[in-house]
């Protein structure tokens, strides 16, 4: 189970060329394939768009030696980008954010709807990273859902030979239950049999944007992992009202936003 193919979307603005240069940091140290996509609104800009796309991928193959294959498609960008995921059979969407301050590129609900129109993760950030990924923290309760943001995490830690941090929520008593205790050992032993080191806290607390963000911070984690449970908005412990409190975090850590699927449509059991 490894990454393959890495979709980039872009407008050709800062944030969302700093987005590439994640994916180009990525592709460097993993064999994947990258794509760079742009959406443009009619024929007559096509041309422009192919030019523009050239020279960057030109350059980045100069100073990294990675191949990026270009994309142009005429239509609605929010739509564009799932559909495009599914084309490609894209792994990973990688896609960038101002975040609160100043002009966005995308707002908090509209990521949710990009989301909603795409199957594959998309990993959301504000700003560039030059250095690899290292520790990436992943929420977990007893519902069966929320253990599916651990295969993209196990895809992203095994590329980047980075660990995976699991927190934990547990009842008032002084141990988990045995209901926690049993899936902490399937998750356990799921991570390691693909050979990924993980490290693992408990919360007696909800899972609240603050308390995941702050111990995020605290451990020092460079992305954390969440899913979606329904098809139009963010829901998971937090409720949609708080969707760009995690996206555009005070930290500008990534967050990585993973679909779930119905149960039974999983194959992997835990």
């Amino acid at each position: 189970m490894r990454l393959k193919r890495l979709l980039v979307p872009s407008d050709f603005s800062k944030i969302s060329l700093a987005a590439l240069n994640d994916a180009v940091v990525l592709a460097t140290h993993s064999k994947l394939d990258l794509y760079h996509l742009h959406v443009v609104d009619n024929q007559k800009q096509v041309d422009k768009a192919r030019t523009e796309l050239k020279i960057i991928s030109n350059k980045i193959l100069a100073e990294h030696n990675v191949e990026v294959k270009n994309l142009v498609r005429i239509g609605e960008f929010m739509k564009s980008i799932g559909d495009v995921a599914c084309e490609i059979e894209a792994d990973l969407v990688i896609m960038g954010t101002h975040g609160l301050k100043g002009m966005q590129w995308f707002t908090g609900s509209n990521a949710m709807r990009i989301l909603a129109n795409c199957k594959a993760p998309i990993l959301i950030s504000q700003q560039s990273r030059d250095s690899l990924v290292q520790l990436i923290v992943v929420p977990l309760d007893s519902r069966l859902e929320t253990r599916q943001k651990l295969d993209v995490s196990i895809k992203l830690a095994a590329a980047y030979q980075a660990r995976i941090h699991l927190l934990i929520k547990r009842d008032k008593d002084s141990l988990p239950t045995d209901k926690v205790n049993r899936m902490i050992k399937q998750v356990a032993d799921y991570i390691s049999d693909h050979n990924v080191k993980y490290s693992l806290d408990y919360t007696e607390n909800s899972i609240t944007p603050n308390v995941l963000l702050d111990f995020a911070y605290k451990v020092g984690a460079d992305l954390i992992t969440i899913i979606n449970y329904q098809e139009e908005v963010y829901t998971e412990l937090f409720g949609v009202s708080r969707e760009q409190e995690l996206i555009s975090n005070k930290y500008h850590i990534p967050v990585l936003c993973v679909n779930a699927k119905k149960t039974t449509e999983i194959i992997t059991t835990y």
